[in-house]
């Protein structure tokens, strides 16, 4: 049994997120002694966290300004006034706390935030992890030189795809001999369990489609509604259900009215349990521009879905090049078409449906190369 601490960004109801939870369930089911320390207040998933984690709430940063002199405590205030400047220098964590207690393994399990530095600065452990969950790297020459000094201190580095890995080699080549491929964990009886479950809120009319993500730009939602607009002036009769939150919303929800969607795409917000939506879908629908392993295509595969999502390296890892589902092109004309052509052949949604059903899971291999980092 290994002492393990694990640091996370949040308990939102994100692909991170859910991953995080499974990561968490089988770790304690192997029977380790987990602590979890998340740098954002409980989300949605919070509940979801298994109880055998212990969850610390070590205060490690010194809050807003005006929390800071709510407390009438000139420490405090010296330590923000510090940690301000330290973020302008781009290093934050070397003016935070040391983090309590002596572990085993210390794992930094998202890229986002400052779980990356504060691992190797401030948390002992005989062992560190990094595991890297983004699609993309964008940051600019100076951020990327950080990167680089923190990502090649950690023992093992954890992509989730192998086009996840590809693509940040060709960013951090120094990387090649840390790095390991380990997919996302997804709890497949839970979600077939969940998918039964009733919910009000789903009365479609015609082609049921459903999205779920967060309401940003790289999971390309505005890019949905400008499909949904183009299947609408088709004479397509479809319900879109959008299922998640985030900074788009306001836009997309302006979208729906200026273009008369209202009756064909609601959205509905952020939920714990999606699975009785996807289950719901005649068609998937995943429009992402920016993907690293696409856990909400892994949930509706669990549930032998129709799926159409953007031609990106990491869906078509997924969807193993189009055998899985239908790939396509990132452009209004070729979603739409796609939506058509699928919806009216039952031919190729039963190929689909096959070729689902007879995938076998990858959760036994991701478990084996887990069990070998631990």
């Amino acid at each position: 049994m290994k002492k393990i601490l694990v640091m996370s960004f949040s308990s939102d109801a994100g692909g991170i997120e859910k991953s995080l939870i499974e990561f968490l369930k089988f770790l304690i089911s192997e029977g380790h002694n987990v602590s979890l320390y998340l740098w954002r207040k409980p989300g949605i998933l919070f509940e979801q966290i298994p109880r055998e984690v212990e969850i610390i709430q070590e205060r490690l940063v010194p809050g807003s300004l005006k929390d800071v002199i709510k407390e009438k405590n000139i420490i405090h205030v010296f330590w923000y006034l510090i940690f301000r400047l330290a973020q302008k220098m781009k290093h934050p964590t070397k003016v935070m706390k040391d983090f309590p207690g002596q572990y085993d393994i210390a794992i930094s399990y998202c890229q986002n935030g400052y779980s990356p530095y504060y691992i190797i600065d401030k948390v002992s452990a005989t062992h560190k992890y990094m595991w890297y969950h983004h699609g993309s790297y964008e940051k600019n020459n100076k951020d990327k030189r950080i990167d680089e000094k923190y990502y090649s201190q950690y023992e093992r580095f954890i992509t989730v795809s192998e086009s996840n890995r590809a693509m940040l080699l060709k960013v951090f080549p120094n990387l090649s001999k840390t790095i390991v491929v380990i997919n996302n964990l997804v709890d497949e009886g839970t979600i077939r369990k969940k998918s039964a479950l009733s919910v009000e809120d789903l009365n479609a009319v015609g082609c049921t489609i459903v999205t779920v993500g967060r309401i940003a730009s790289e999971k390309g939602q505005l890019f949905a509604l400008e499909v949904a607009k183009s299947l609408l002036e088709r004479g397509f009769e479809f319900t879109w259900y959008f299922i998640g939150d985030g900074p788009d919303m306001e836009n997309c929800m302006e979208f729906v009215f200026d273009n008369g969607l209202k009756y064909n795409c609601r959205f509905l917000g952020a939920k714990a349990n999606p699975y009785p939506y996807i289950e719901a879908a005649d068609i998937y629908v995943q429009p992402s521009s920016v993907e690293a392993d696409p856990v909400t295509i892994r949930e509706a595969k669990v549930l032998n879905k129709i799926i159409v999502a953007s031609e990106i390296p990491a869906i078509k890892e997924a969807l193993d090049d189009g055998s899985l589902g239908c790939v396509v092109t990132k452009n209004i004309e070729a979603f739409t078409d796609a939506i058509i052509r699928i919806s009216s052949n039952a031919e190729l949604q039963l190929f689909y449906k096959k070729k689902l059903c007879q995938e076998p899971s990858k959760n036994e291999e991701s478990w084996n190369k887990i069990r070998n980092l631990m």
